[in-house]
């Protein structure tokens, strides 16, 4: 009990206490409440400057600063807040920017924009270039200088530039007028520059051009040869005609030459150019060894044989010559005026070349008679190293002298060291013929003589001499062999057959004596195997006095006539010609008028055709009837027959 009483005088004086105090409270509480009800929140974002800005391109620009303040308008209550910038700005591109700022606190947000316009108001800049050097001649086309134009936000915009081109004024009022040119440029943002040059013309010197090279150089002798040049004058135009060149070199002569081009136009203005000639001789000169033999006798000093030296220009230079002797070579050497040198050397080679000298006695042809005994007319032979060498000389070959024939005897020898001479004897073994007196056949006799058969036209020939019974004489070939026949057949009939030539082959049977006895001995062979003898007659091929044979050996007709003069056989030449020797394109009737008017000039005539072409043969029908009208008597040639010789002329 006594408990709760202190309790509750506890209570009670906490109430006195608490009471108060509530009701304090509570007044400050419905004050406060007061303050609150009437209390607000801002949020207030400030941005520096202007809200827009027009900004030259390449000028620096600064995004404007901001702010932002939180607070409340009763309380005491201020805070910064964070501002938030949205910017595209690009100070590389032109155009409208918008920048934007938040700030955003407890629910409040504030924001502000700023417009920023990036512009280009400066027009580009154009720079012209110039040459000092250039000059713009009379009626010549202006060469460019050179230009660029720079933006300062296209950069380059050298090739928009364009040219327009105007006429200026005479500045001496003797050339023409200049010429103005203006170079006009705009960038993109339409900003326009636009400068001028003026041209001024004057009246150059004319220009001469080479063609070629300026230095050429030639070898001596060589023919200069202008390369060509052009001249061109603004005024008076082409000018080549009018270019004068001095100063030509002298090929002959090395040196170097400068050829000087001249020219003036027609108002005094005058041009040259040059080109350099260097004519050089760079050719060697030439060394000639003479050389007989290109050995030297063993034992003996080479003796010198001669030489020579010539140059192309410096001529004959052989006493420069400079001689450098060595036991087995000699060399020389020289040099020209130009410095060109020349060698040569000569191999000094000890040799006996010589071959022995060997010698027939009597002579190298010997005509004998069958029967007669062959006796050797001996031989000697010398060597000029070894001395008498004839015991050494040997003889092949051999004289049957009971058989007709040629024979050749060999004779050869042999020194020490292997050279050789040879050399050979013809004995010619024939048997004699009978020699038969001739006999005067009296005047208008006629011996009609046909060459070169028998061909096809031989049995033609042969008709045509039966129908007149006249004889005639056929100096027969082997040209033909098919008509071989015709050679008995004729002889059959009693005509004279006689020996003409085997082959018919000047170089052949001209070659030699030797070689014409060969042909000749088989020839007179098919004679003797068609008739059953063998003839004592012959034609030469061409006559006795043809020259053809010269081509082949040297007085082989000379040699031949002889020797048939020796051997007993009778040969024949002619003094009438037909003329039929045109290989037969003659006609028959100036044939037979070529043989009337030529055995009308002698009491004797040996007429010569050829069986081998028909106009001939058909031409013998009205020499017959001609000739047998008019008493001419037609025989064949026999061993009584006097015959015609020509002159030799080989």
């Amino acid at each position: 009990m006594r408990k709760s009483l202190v309790q509750k005088k506890k209570e009670r004086a906490l109430m006195k206490i608490l009471i108060p105090a509530v009701i304090a409270a509570a007044v400050i509480g419905i004050g406060v409440f007061t303050l609150l009800l009437l209390n607000r929140q801002e949020l207030t974002l400030t941005v520096d400057g202007e809200s827009h800005y027009t900004v030259e391109y390449g000028e620096r620009f600064e995004v404007p600063e901001a702010s932002a303040l939180f607070r409340h308008t009763i309380l005491p209550i201020k805070r910064n807040v964070e501002v938030k910038t949205d910017s595209s700005y690009d100070p590389e591109k032109l155009g409208t920017y918008t920048i934007r700022y938040l700030a955003e606190y407890k629910g409040l947000s504030d924001e502000r924009t700023v417009t920023v316009q990036l512009v280009d108001t400066k027009p580009p800049v154009i720079t012209l270039q110039s040459d000092p050097d250039q000059k713009n001649g009379v009626n010549t086309e202006y060469q460019e200088e050179g230009f660029s134009a720079v933006d300062n936000y296209d950069g380059d915009i050298t090739d928009q530039v364009e040219r327009a081109f105007s006429a200026g004024e005479s500045p001496d009022g003797k050339t023409p007028e200049s010429t103005i040119i203006t170079y006009t440029v705009r960038d993109s943002s339409g900003n326009e520059t636009s400068v001028t040059r003026e041209v001024i013309y004057t009246d150059m010197p004319p220009e001469i051009t080479l063609l070629g090279d300026s230095e050429i150089t030639l070898e001596v002798f060589t023919p200069y040869e202008e390369p060509g040049y052009t001249a061109q004058d603004d005024t008076d135009g082409d000018l080549t005609e009018k270019v004068t060149a001095s100063g030509l070199p002298d090929t002959g002569i090395p040196g170097d030459y400068e050829i000087l081009y001249s020219v003036t136009d027609s108002l005094g203005q005058s041009a040259e150019s040059s080109r350099t000639v260097l004519v050089r001789d760079t050719t060697p000169p030439e060394i000639t060894l003479v050389t007989n033999s290109p050995y030297t006798k063993p034992g003996t000093v080479y003796q010198e044989e001669g030489y020579s030296a010539f140059d192309n220009v410096d001529g004959d230079i052989t006493a420069l010559v400079e001689r450098e002797e060595h036991p087995e070579q000699i060399i020389y050497r020289v040099a020209d005026q130009s410095g060109n040198t020349a060698e040569a050397v000569r191999e000094i080679i000890y040799r006996d070349v010589v071959p022995p000298q060997l010698t027939l006695g009597g002579e190298i042809r010997m005509y004998l008679p069958v029967g007669t005994p062959y006796t050797e007319p001996g031989y000697s032979a010398v060597d000029d190293v070894d001395g008498d060498i004839t015991d050494r000389v040997q003889v092949s070959g051999g004289v049957d002298s009971n058989a007709e024939g040629i024979y050749t005897l060999t004779y050869s020898v042999a020194d020490q060291e292997g050279n050789t001479a040879a050399a050979s004897r013809e004995v010619f073994m024939y048997r004699p013929q009978q020699q038969t007196a001739t006999e005067n056949p009296g005047s208008k006799t006629v011996y009609l003589t046909f060459d070169d058969g028998p061909g096809p036209y031989t049995e033609q020939l042969l008709a045509i001499l039966d129908e007149f019974n006249v004889k005639a004489t056929f100096f027969v070939t082997n040209q033909f062999p098919p008509y071989q026949g015709l050679i008995g057949e004729a002889a059959r009939r009693g005509h004279t057959v006689a020996v003409h030539t085997l082959s018919h082959r000047y170089e052949v049977i001209y070659a030699s004596e030797e070689a014409y006895w060969n042909d000749f001995n088989q020839m007179n062979a098919i004679i003797e195997a068609q008739t059953g003898q063998k003839s004592n007659l012959l034609r030469f091929p061409g006559g006795t006095s043809n020259e053809v044979s010269k081509n082949y050996c040297a007085g082989i007709m000379t040699a031949l006539s002889q020797s048939a003069d020796r051997m007993g056989i009778r040969y024949c030449d002619w003094n009438v010609v037909s003329g039929d020797a045109d290989g037969g394109q003659s006609p028959a009737s100036t044939i037979a008028q070529n043989v009337i008017n030529g055995i009308q000039a002698h009491d004797v005539s040996i007429v010569l055709q050829h069986d081998i072409w028909p106009n001939s043969v058909a031409a013998v029908r009205e020499i017959l009837s001609w000739g047998l009208a008019n008493g001419y008597t037609f025989l064949p040639i026999t061993e009584s027959t006097p015959l015609v010789h020509q002159a030799v002329q080989n």
